[in-house]
């Protein structure tokens, strides 16, 4: 039936329709009318006949033989069949069937009428003649008195007049339908065809597709139609404008945003999430549009958080943990949307990243806690020789000496520390550091060994060197390099026995200059691997104070290399050694 979900065709089927009902019912209504006019016509011919006939039938009533000839010549003549009966209702003449096989007639409504009434009328079928007769009965009279009754009858012939007025009414209505489905094409086809371009524009407006002006406009409330569509079109273009752009300004401005911001509706389904907040809950806003926060958070914190602003109306502060998709802190704040019946229509949430704020915090903690422990150790040391040259000592010549040496030693050790504690802080804020120049490494590695050669002479240990004979240009700060690399030869001497073997090489690798620095000493264990880098951490703090380190000596390493781009790794083995490798880019 798509035929008729077409506007037009309905229209022109309906138009034709209606044509054909109307005569249908123009059809139900004449029939049965044409049938009462032709009755009636009918009963009055006859009663006329019969008034004209009965005087007649009076004179021979009593003569049977020249009544029933009397009946045959009316009935001739007029064309009807003709009954005559006495008071009785026997049956005395009869035109068309022996009068001796026709039943009583004393009950016949006809009779019964013009005993009463005068005229008698009826219109039944005929079981005699098998049709649908009009019969029309009045008394016979003679000297005044009823003597009998006559009864003419003739068939009901409405059905050809019917017949005729139906063939007219066809031809007629052929004619119309013609005349119909030429008209009904016009006049679908002029009211369709701006309906059509309407629901056309429509369909284009539902999809964003917004029409400046209508280039036809048609008549009657159509044309203003057009007209309000036109103006409609225009108005939600210039809005949709307006939201398309205040969508993007929003869109930019939570995209750019360092927090994450996720926004509920009051039955607490999600709404908006920013890039940021994708990261943090490891979603994306299409999966989780359109869910409720129970379902696409993981965290009951953040859950909890926003389910208590819905409920309460008011702004809620807490800091959170997360662990999943990573570990992170965040300070998060939940607050009430209202509209303007200040009635709660959703919340928005916002985290703010204070991870690496927490980590410094820590590290601050430690560090100064560190750096107390680290002073307090050489100060104890020197306040207590002190006290003790004060008590007496002083004078003592076997052994104020020997005091003056401890309180020398610590003091240099503080020295070196507060210096590496400076150059870290330094190395941090990245200040004062003085200007990236071209640097030869296979100089700066040779300026180390000789530095390190007493201190390795004395302990017999063999420093082997290995380069490629060629100069080998950084672009670096050479007092940094140089104290990185004198730092790891320094540790390499002291944590290897004497007459080891320390090896010192560097290639270069592409754009890059790789440096080893393997020693054949104590080794570091597999679990200290991933803190020695950190301040004042020491896998054997007591021969780290006795050899007069610091703890910072790898961290400051570390922090020179990543101030030149380049990368640090180390492999050991417990009790075989360790090898340190740095990576540094070149100049080509």
């Amino acid at each position: 039936m798509k035929l008729f979900n077409n506007f037009r065709f309905a229209l022109f089927f309906s138009f034709i329709g209606i044509v054909v009902i109307s005569f249908a019912i123009l059809i139900s209504i004449a029939v049965p009318r044409l049938k009462t006019i032709e009755v009636s016509r009918e009963s009055e011919a006859l009663s006329q006949q019969l008034f004209l006939s009965a005087n007649d039938f009076s004179r021979v009533l009593a003569r049977p033989k020249e009544l029933q000839g009397l009946s045959l010549e009316y009935a001739n003549i007029l064309g009807n069949r003709i009954t005559v009966v006495d008071l009785n209702g026997r049956v005395l003449a009869d035109s068309q069937v022996k009068a001796a096989g026709l039943e009583n007639h004393r009950d016949r409504p006809e009779i019964i009428e013009a005993r009463e009434k005068g005229l008698g009328k009826a219109i039944r079928y005929s079981a005699t003649l098998r049709k649908e007769l009009i019969y029309v009965a009045v008394p016979i009279k003679k000297d005044g008195q009823k003597i009998g009754f006559l009864r003419f009858a003739v068939p009901l012939n409405y059905a050809t007049n019917v017949f005729r007025l139906y063939k007219s009414v066809w031809l007629a209505l052929f004619i119309s339908v013609i005349v119909a489905v030429i008209s009904s094409a016009w006049l679908a086809r002029s009211f369709a065809n701006p309906i059509s371009r309407l629901s056309d524009v429509a369909k284009r407006i539902a999809a964003g597709k917004f029409e400046n002006r209508f280039f036809r406009r048609s008549r009657y409330e159509v044309g203003e139609l057009e007209r309000a569509m036109e103006r409609m079109s225009q108005y939600l273009r210039i809005t949709f404008d307006k939201l398309s752009a205040k969508k993007s300004q929003i869109g930019a401005v939570l995209s750019s945003l360092n927090e994450g911001v996720l926004a509920v509706d009051r039955e607490g389904n999600v709404i908006l999430a920013n890039p940021v907040i994708e990261k943090i809950l490891g979603v994306t806003e299409p999966e989780i549009k359109g869910k409720t926060i129970r379902e696409v958070v993981r965290n009951n914190e953040i859950t909890e958080l926003i389910t208590k602003a819905l409920r309460t109306g008011e702004r809620v502060r807490e800091e959170i943990q997360v662990f999943h998709p990573f570990e992170g802190i965040f300070d998060a704040h939940a607050g009430p949307v209202l509209n303007e019946e200040n009635i709660v229509i959703g919340v928005v949430c916002v985290l703010h990243d204070m991870t690496d704020l927490r980590k410094l915090e820590k590290i601050r903690s430690e560090f100064v806690a560190n750096v107390s422990h680290e002073l307090k150790t050489p100060l104890t040391v020197i306040r207590t020789n002190v006290e003790n040259l004060l008590g007496g000592a002083l004078n003592d010549p076997a052994h104020n000496a020997e005091f003056v040496k401890k309180i020398d030693k610590h003091a240099r050790n503080l020295s070196v520390l507060i210096d590496d504690i400076l150059e870290l802080s330094r190395l941090e804020a990245k200040k004062e550091l003085g200007p990236f120049t071209r640097i030869n490494m296979e100089e700066i590695m040779i300026k180390a060994i000789e530095t390190i050669a007493e201190k390795a002479r004395q302990k017999e240990i063999g420093i082997v060197t290995q380069c490629p004979g060629e100069p080998v240009i950084i672009n670096g700060i050479e007092d940094h390099l140089y104290r990185a690399i004198l730092n790891l030869l320094e540790n390499a001497v002291n944590y290897s026995d004497p007459k080891a073997q320390i090896s010192i090489s560097c290639r270069r690798e592409a754009d890059r200059v790789k440096i080893m620095i393997a020693d054949t000493g104590v080794g570091i264990a597999e679990h200290h691997l991933p803190r020695i880098f950190e301040r004042f951490y020491r896998t054997d703090v007591a021969r780290s104070r006795e050899l007069g380190g610091t703890g910072l000596g790898l961290a400051i390493v570390k922090h020179v290399i990543n101030l030149h781009n380049g990368t640090i790794e180390v492999k050991s083995v417990e009790g075989k050694g360790s090898t340190f490798i740095l990576t540094l880019p070149i100049v080509t």
